[in-house]
């Protein structure tokens, strides 16, 4: 078994990949193939009935191993570009036709091979009769000889669903088309088409919703819908649709999940209860109930969590869910948002949520900001050169743009409401590595700002955080070949890139340990990783071993209880506890007391302490001769059983 990592689409959340991975054991271990390093965006892998591996990526092309992937040739078929978005192949089981479709935002194109195994740059076979194609991306379904193909036009539509019955040496329209717009402008994102294997007439296609022909494209019928009160369910946004059991059996992959079908698609349901599939952006702690959180979700809304065991969430409201804030003064009061600067608003808990500002021109697709705790204010993301003000989240809809000299032409990236110096915001910017200050930005439309950039520091800056004041500050960058995290003591004069043995890889938040400024936690593209010593290049970072290996976008913390949680792009929301390192010595506060009991009965006497836990406790008896231990009496209480007098 092989599988190719990286999201190739496109997509503003997409994670980048790092190669190949291998199993010999039916799944149950994976080892990575050095040779694919440079491989970072897979997007399809198959092997013939000869066992040879074909892997089709973005920007390198076609390769192909003959050595279970020791080794690669590229094959990437002349004159049609090197991004492969579809590669299907008409048989495993004896020698296949082996089909290349190529474009995603670029140079597209078709053909098809007869001798996989052998077949050079060169010596391809194009079509006939070929489909049109936009330069975008198509996918396609097969099922041996037939084949059909959904090609994305520069509207990131699909005009024409085109169909081959000669394995693709000829292409023709269905006859008939699913409703116009199925692909809902982006089908350079969620398109997916799958013929059912024992009926090639049986074709379903996909972009926001599902439709099916039950006669080779004849005639078409819409089998699911996500936003309405009629039809089958299933999620928006469509990636897979796979068949079997002669047909019956159909699963879809979407921006929901996973969605099951047990009579090939009469009946659609949900399966993703227990998965953890989803994609959070943010997270947020609600102060005092401790098994409350709120979250954003990519495509699947603002979701509540506030149950023990926490296995399932409440999606409070829809639409793609971004960050989120829990007034930590007053918990009534909690915010989430939509995309760009669309905001959604609870004052009753999480009980009722409404859209007191609904901005869509400005702002970034999944938009930063931050609620000040103590001001009440919410500052966010505008445009280049400004930031938004919304100065009455608690109850009112008042907006304004700030402009900020010290921003230059720079969009905003990140935001940072100091919670020790009133009315003090950072704000990072999406290149250059840029840090301003901004003082006294909640009055004002137009501002100076201080310009605290760490020297040296480049790319996107996804997070600025406080330590124990506003002199312990952290900044962490999610790009690929820079120092993703700098750190400074004295309030942004200065910084030192931490990164350490961190690996090459994104990190996209942080947090410094609640006891030491020199401790840290940070969220990155493989999960969430600490280090006991910010120092500089040779800072240590450690990964934490019970945290899956999954892109994570935001952690926060609560010191009541000393949580922290974090949302993770994929495998849902993860918490634990930070151990208290601060050493109470013990001390009895309430001593045993004196008990006088009748001969035969029992006396229990117990003891109060406190101090850092673990405590132990060793009861002793005088027996005339000296104190002892008592054998196995080690609790805070000690029962002294069938007592009579001596």
């Amino acid at each position: 078994m092989y599988f190719c990592t990286g999201e190739s689409f496109s997509n503003a959340d997409a994670v980048r990949g790092i190669g190949v991975f291998k199993s010999t054991d039916a799944g149950a271990t994976w080892n990575f193939l050095t040779s694919t390093t440079s491989y970072v965006n897979g997007t399809r892998i198959l092997c013939d009935n000869l066992g040879n591996v074909y892997l089709g990526t973005r920007n390198t092309g076609l390769l192909r191993s003959t050595d279970g992937g020791t080794t690669w040739t590229n094959i990437t078929p002349s004159g049609i570009g090197t991004s492969v978005c579809d590669l299907e192949i008409s048989s495993t089981s004896a020698s296949g036709r082996l089909h290349v479709a190529t474009g995603i935002f670029s140079t597209s194109g078709y053909v098809y091979t007869d001798n996989p195994a052998t077949v050079t740059s060169a010596t391809w076979t194009t079509a006939t009769t070929p489909f049109t194609t936009f330069n975008q991306r198509t996918e396609m379904a097969i099922s041996g000889n037939v084949l059909y193909a959904c090609p994305d036009n520069g509207s990131h539509q699909v005009p024409t669903v085109w169909k081959s019955i000669d394995g693709g040496a000829n292409w023709v329209s269905t006859v008939g088309q699913p409703a116009s717009g199925w692909a809902s402008g982006q089908g350079w994102y969620s398109l997916s088409a799958g013929i059912n294997p024992a009926n090639s007439n049986e074709i379903i296609v996909g972009g926001l919703d599902c439709h099916k022909s039950i006669d080779g494209g004849a005639t078409w019928v819409k089998i699911s819908t996500w936003a309405s009160s009629t039809g089958q369910y299933v999620h928006a946004d469509q990636h897979n649709i796979q068949w079997w059991d002669g047909g019956n059996k159909l699963m879809f992959t979407c921006d929901g999940g996973v969605h099951f079908s047990t009579n090939a698609g009469t009946t659609i349901r949900d399966r993703n209860k227990g998965l953890r599939l989803k994609q959070f952006y943010s997270i947020a702690i609600h102060p005092t109930q401790t098994n409350y959180f709120l979250a954003g979700a990519q495509d699947n809304g603002m979701h509540r969590m506030n149950h023990p065991g926490l296995d399932s969430s409440i999606e409070c409201v829809g639409g793609d869910g971004c960050y989120a804030a829990i007034d930590q003064n007053e918990p009534q009061y909690q915010f989430g948002s939509y995309v760009y600067n669309v905001y959604r608003r609870s004052t009753n808990n999480g009980a009722n949520w409404s859209t007191p500002v609904n901005n869509q021109s400005s702002g970034r697709f999944v938009n930063p900001w931050d609620y000040d705790n103590n001001t009440n204010k919410i500052y966010a993301c505008n445009s280049a050169g400004s930031f938004l003000r919304w100065n009455d989240p608690q109850t009112g809809a008042s907006t304004e743009i700030v402009t900020v000299s010290a921003f230059g032409t720079g969009n905003v990236s990140a935001v940072h409401a100091s919670p020790y110096t009133a009315n003090r915001v950072y704000f990072g910017l999406g290149s250059g590595g840029a840090i301003v200050q901004v003082d006294n930005a909640n009055v004002g439309t137009s501002v100076t700002g201080t310009v605290i950039t760490p020297t040296g520091a480049t790319g996107y800056v996804n997070c600025v955080v406080t330590g124990s004041s506003d002199q312990f500050l952290m900044a962490t960058m999610s790009n690929y070949g820079i120092n993703n995290v700098w750190v400074s003591t004295n309030g942004g004069t200065s910084w030192t890139a931490c990164d350490g043995n961190l690996p090459d890889m994104p990190v996209r938040w942080a947090l410094f340990h609640p006891d030491d400024n020199t401790k840290a936690f940070i969220a990155t593209e493989t999960g969430v990783w600490e280090t006991d010593l910010l120092n500089g290049a040779s800072t240590v970072w450690t990964p934490n071993t019970t945290f899956p290996n999954v892109r994570t976008d935001m952690i926060k913390y609560r010191a009541s209880d000393r949580t922290i949680a974090a949302g993770t792009h994929g495998r849902g929301i993860w918490s634990s506890v930070i151990p208290n390192n601060t050493c109470v010595p013990a001390s009895i506060t309430t001593q045993p007391t004196a008990t006088t009991v009748c001969a035969g009965t029992n006396a229990t006497f117990s003891v109060v302490a406190s101090g850092t836990a673990p405590l132990s406790y060793l009861w002793q008896e005088n027996n005339g001769s000296g104190w002892v231990n008592i054998g196995g009496a080690t609790s805070a209480s000690y029962i002294c059983t069938n007592r009579y007098a001596k």
